[in-house]
């Protein structure tokens, strides 16, 4: 029995699953060459669905309120659908909308029609949690998991490819969130799940859902509320980072800044903070701002690229980070509160949706509960075409498929690369195989001179972390290297590195943080001095753990501590400003070319550039 799963909203993918776990995985975003990618092809859908019987059930996603849009000659039917014109539904947003960039690979998309699934065709209300998002703390005294929620998640359609007719079934997106995170986190164990992201929509699910896992199977309990990542992408555009992609640079910004303006009528649910629903987000962070004499309308401007961060930019940051962080707990506590109040034994809580993309946070979490936090590579939107395929794959048998069996299982699930590809890419750029020594070698000393390291192996990382497959690796422990990596990836110069370091070495540099951190979404405190290059402004860092399972990147930290250096590298994804981490080995060694990267660590030799 198999089951294929597909996300067509930003981030969109494509999965298929069987008894034995995953077998295919498509990232549109790496393979269109186009950030966030939206939308699916004819031929995407037939590469995941290449072999599948009859009897496939489909599983179906999109970003919430984006319709699904499959190529003209794909039918696509469901349940309490509406139908949808692609043309007409990007012509009605605003022209500075960055849906407009990630639908670049589509020039057809006048000639695409589709069907919106709306958030309110999901039940997400019932006597026992109606005004519960009054607050936390009547949040936290909701009386369980309701079944009509448990059995309302999906409606029924078609998928019909080729002449083919699959059944389909659409997956409510909060549920998918979750559903990934438990099936790749935590398949066997007890867990507590807690979703979030920038979503909103029309009922409370938009924001955020808490989930548990009795016995392997994902049950809603009741939507939170949140209203996180709306509020973070909103601050992120007003400081002057877009609407793309800011969150993370204002996570960055936080270190440099003192949380002066924390309000504590800003912790609470969207129902307290937008005062009944009445205030939108803009509205929310001007009142709020306002308190402390700030226009947030008329905040100063700044060369990203060339000044420092003017010093009401960075508290601004600081204060939302903070923000942030005191929401989650709570949230958490909430969650908690509700578990010990139905009686449900939890092992660990396990994150997911886009604001457990912020490191911080997470870690802020992880040393304040006494319960282990996971947090899964793929919690953006991409994992949720795994997701789909996994809820079909249970639908259809009543049991999951196998889940991942360790963490690089987990990470490493994207395109390969063979060794004809790599020489043939090679050889068209310019790049020439070293053969006097072990490649490792090559790369440990290329490292300790000062070089950066293109390092393109095996299968590529799921999710937005490069963790070693697609990097590109330099010397945390050259001052220099922070901003020539910066300068080298055209990034702005107060931006932080991650450092990726051996597992069992990590507590000679590390401390403040989780016991694992396998896919680099839990920050530490360095405690020590010996890597300036991956230090944040307030001493934290992003740390990655490698074990012998990560790969090469393993081999080359044993072998620069055999050399008398510290086991860690500067590991930052292997991609130039705007486009996708590279995917192909003909990918990397034209980005690598484009970058300036002189040398490309491989599975089949280290290779250099004149």
């Amino acid at each position: 029995m198999q089951a294929a799963g597909f996300h067509f909203g930003h981030d969109a993918s494509g999965a298929l699953v069987d008894g034995g776990g995953l077998r295919r995985f498509l990232d549109k975003e790496r393979r269109s060459r186009v950030k966030h990618a939206i939308g699916l092809s004819a031929d995407d859908l037939r590469e995941i669905l290449a072999g599948a019987g009859d009897d496939t059930l489909v599983g179906l996603s999109s970003t919430q309120g984006l319709p699904l849009f499959p190529d003209p000659g794909v039918g696509l039917t469901l349940d309490g659908g509406k139908s949808a014109n692609a043309a007409a539904y990007f012509q009605r947003l605003p022209a500075d909308h960055p849906y407009h960039k990630f639908i670049t690979w589509m020039p057809d998309l006048a000639k695409r029609d589709g069907v919106l699934v709306e958030e309110g065709l999901f039940p997400h209300r019932s006597r026992l949690n109606e005004g519960a998002n009054r607050s936390y703390e009547t949040l936290g005294m909701v009386a369980g998991q309701f079944t009509r929620m448990a059995q309302s998640q999906q409606r029924d359609g078609t998928l019909t490819l080729d002449g083919q007719t699959y059944r389909a079934r659409f997956y409510q997106h909060h549920f998918l969130h979750a559903q990934y995170a438990a099936w790749t986190g935590s398949p066997t164990a007890k867990s507590l799940v807690i979703t979030g992201d920038g979503g909103i929509g029309p009922s409370f699910w938009g924001g955020g859902v808490y989930f548990w896992t009795p016995g392997e199977k994902l049950l809603p309990v009741t939507p939170s509320d949140a209203w996180l990542g709306w509020f973070y992408d909103t601050v992120s555009s007003m400081v002057g980072f877009g609407q793309s992609g800011g969150a993370g640079k204002l996570m960055g910004l936080a270190p440099y800044g003192r949380p002066l303006y924390l309000d504590a009528s800003m912790i609470g649910t969207r129902l307290q903070v937008s005062d009944g629903y009445r205030l939108s987000m803009p509205q929310i962070i001007q009142r709020w701002l306002g308190k402390f004499g700030i226009d947030s309308t008329a905040l100063p401007t700044w060369d990203l690229f060339k000044d420092r961060p003017p010093t009401v930019i960075a508290d601004i940051a600081a204060s939302a980070q903070l923000i942030i962080e005191l929401n989650i707990q709570e949230l958490a506590r909430a969650a908690v509160a509700i578990a010990q109040r139905a009686d449900f034994a939890f092992e660990n809580i396990t994150l997911s949706g886009g604001v457990a993309l912020n490191c911080p946070a997470n870690s802020n979490l992880a040393v304040t509960l006494n319960t282990p936090v996971l947090v899964p590579p793929a919690i953006n939107d991409e994992g949720l075409s795994i997701a789909a395929a996994v809820a079909a794959y249970f639908d259809q048998t009543g049991a999951y498929p196998t889940a991942p069996r360790d963490y690089a299982e987990a990470a490493y699930i994207g395109s390969d690369v063979s060794q004809a590809e790599i020489e043939a890419a090679a050889a068209t750029h310019g790049f020439t195989r070293a053969t006097s020594k072990p490649s490792v070698q090559d790369a440990a000393d290329a490292l300790l001179r000062g070089d950066a390291v293109g390092v393109c192996v095996g299968r590529a990382e799921v999710g937005p972390r490069a963790l070693g497959h697609r990097s590109i690796l330099a010397n945390p422990g050259l001052t220099d290297s922070w901003e020539a990596v910066n300068h080298l990836k055209l990034r702005e110069p107060w931006r932080p590195f991650a450092p990726a370091v051996l597992k069992e070495r990590s507590p000679d540099y590390f401390d403040r943080g989780p016991d694992e951190s396998r896919f680099m979404l839990f920050n530490y405190r360095c405690n020590s001095k010996m890597l300036p290059a991956t230090t944040h402004y307030d001493h934290s860092s992003r740390v990655q753990h490698v074990s012998p399972e990560t790969g090469i990147l393993y081999d080359v930290l044993v072998r620069l501590e055999q050399l008398g250096a510290p086991p860690v590298v500067l590991n930052t994804s292997f991609n130039g400003p705007g486009v996708p981490i590279v995917d192909s080995a003909e990918d990397a060694f034209a980005e690598a070319a484009k970058l300036g990267i002189k040398h490309i660590l491989t599975d089949f030799g280290f290779y250099s550039a004149p």
